[in-house]
Protein backbone atom coordinates (compact mmCIF):
# COMPACT_ATOMS: atom_id res chain seq x y z
CA UNK A 1 0.00 0.00 0.00
CA UNK A 2 0.72 3.20 -0.77
CA UNK A 3 0.33 6.81 1.35
CA UNK A 4 0.41 9.98 -0.21
CA UNK A 5 -0.47 12.90 1.75
CA UNK A 6 -2.10 15.95 -0.29
CA UNK A 7 -1.82 19.24 0.95
CA UNK A 8 -3.66 22.46 -0.84
CA UNK A 9 -3.59 25.58 0.63
CA UNK A 10 -3.70 29.28 -1.10
CA UNK A 11 -1.19 32.38 -0.82
CA UNK A 12 -2.65 35.53 -1.35
CA UNK A 13 0.17 37.94 -1.36
CA UNK A 14 3.25 37.75 -3.61
CA UNK A 15 5.65 38.44 -0.20
CA UNK A 16 4.72 35.12 1.00
CA UNK A 17 5.50 33.17 -1.61
CA UNK A 18 9.20 32.97 -1.61
CA UNK A 19 9.15 32.21 2.01
CA UNK A 20 6.71 29.26 1.20
CA UNK A 21 9.03 27.86 -1.91
CA UNK A 22 11.83 28.43 1.04
CA UNK A 23 10.02 26.50 3.34
CA UNK A 24 9.36 23.72 0.35
CA UNK A 25 12.66 23.85 -1.10
CA UNK A 26 14.29 22.94 2.78
CA UNK A 27 12.05 19.37 2.89
CA UNK A 28 13.22 18.64 -0.86
CA UNK A 29 9.75 19.53 -2.29
CA UNK A 30 9.81 21.10 -5.57
CA UNK A 31 6.51 22.58 -6.82
CA UNK A 32 6.03 25.68 -8.78
CA UNK A 33 2.49 26.49 -8.51
CA UNK A 34 0.30 27.13 -11.99
CA UNK A 35 1.08 30.21 -14.10
CA UNK A 36 -0.54 32.78 -14.37
CA UNK A 37 -1.40 34.15 -10.56
CA UNK A 38 -5.24 34.53 -10.66
CA UNK A 39 -6.49 37.92 -9.65
CA UNK A 40 -9.37 37.79 -7.29
CA UNK A 41 -10.81 41.40 -6.14
CA UNK A 42 -7.32 42.97 -6.69
CA UNK A 43 -5.55 39.95 -4.58
CA UNK A 44 -3.41 37.63 -6.07
CA UNK A 45 -4.15 34.10 -5.61
CA UNK A 46 -1.80 31.61 -5.53
CA UNK A 47 -3.19 27.71 -5.54
CA UNK A 48 -0.95 25.30 -3.87
CA UNK A 49 -1.66 21.79 -4.24
CA UNK A 50 1.27 19.20 -2.82
CA UNK A 51 1.17 15.48 -3.11
CA UNK A 52 4.13 14.61 -0.80
CA UNK A 53 5.08 10.46 0.25
CA UNK A 54 3.01 10.02 3.77
CA UNK A 55 5.53 10.36 6.23
CA UNK A 56 4.18 11.92 9.72
CA UNK A 57 7.41 13.57 11.49
CA UNK A 58 7.72 15.16 8.33
CA UNK A 59 4.64 15.96 7.77
CA UNK A 60 4.31 17.31 11.54
CA UNK A 61 7.43 19.86 11.02
CA UNK A 62 6.46 20.78 7.40
CA UNK A 63 2.57 21.86 8.74
CA UNK A 64 4.58 23.99 11.38
CA UNK A 65 7.00 25.56 9.34
CA UNK A 66 4.22 26.41 7.15
CA UNK A 67 1.93 27.54 10.41
CA UNK A 68 2.72 31.47 8.52
CA UNK A 69 0.57 30.91 5.72
CA UNK A 70 -2.86 32.27 6.97
CA UNK A 71 -4.80 33.69 3.81
CA UNK A 72 -6.50 30.49 3.07
CA UNK A 73 -7.69 27.11 5.14
CA UNK A 74 -5.22 24.26 4.71
CA UNK A 75 -6.75 20.80 3.23
CA UNK A 76 -5.49 18.13 4.23
CA UNK A 77 -5.69 14.34 3.57
CA UNK A 78 -4.23 10.86 2.87
CA UNK A 79 -4.92 8.98 -0.22
CA UNK A 80 -4.07 4.98 -0.31
CA UNK A 81 -3.10 3.15 -3.69
CA UNK A 82 -3.33 -0.51 -3.11
CA UNK A 83 -1.86 -3.11 -5.39
CA UNK A 84 -3.62 -5.50 -7.42
CA UNK A 85 -2.05 -8.34 -4.85
CA UNK A 86 -3.62 -6.45 -2.28
CA UNK A 87 -7.09 -5.75 -3.35
CA UNK A 88 -7.37 -9.73 -4.76
CA UNK A 89 -5.97 -10.85 -1.30
CA UNK A 90 -6.86 -8.79 1.54
CA UNK A 91 -10.08 -9.91 3.40
CA UNK A 92 -10.81 -6.44 4.13
CA UNK A 93 -11.66 -6.36 0.29
CA UNK A 94 -13.76 -9.05 0.25
CA UNK A 95 -17.13 -8.37 1.04
CA UNK A 96 -20.03 -10.96 0.35
CA UNK A 97 -23.36 -9.97 -0.42
CA UNK A 98 -26.74 -12.16 -0.53
CA UNK A 99 -26.79 -11.32 -4.18
CA UNK A 100 -23.19 -13.80 -4.62
CA UNK A 101 -24.73 -16.25 -2.72
CA UNK A 102 -25.79 -19.37 -4.51
CA UNK A 103 -27.70 -21.12 -2.12
CA UNK A 104 -31.52 -19.94 -0.41
CA UNK A 105 -30.79 -17.64 2.44
CA UNK A 106 -34.28 -18.23 3.73
CA UNK A 107 -36.54 -20.88 2.95
CA UNK A 108 -40.42 -20.32 2.67
CA UNK A 109 -42.67 -22.89 4.54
Amino acid sequence: MKKTAVMKFTVESLERKPRVDRVLKDFGISYSPPEPFIIKGGYVVIDYDLRIPYEPAILESLMTKLSFVEDGELDFRLVFQFTEHELTTSPLFRVPSIGNIEQRLFMAG
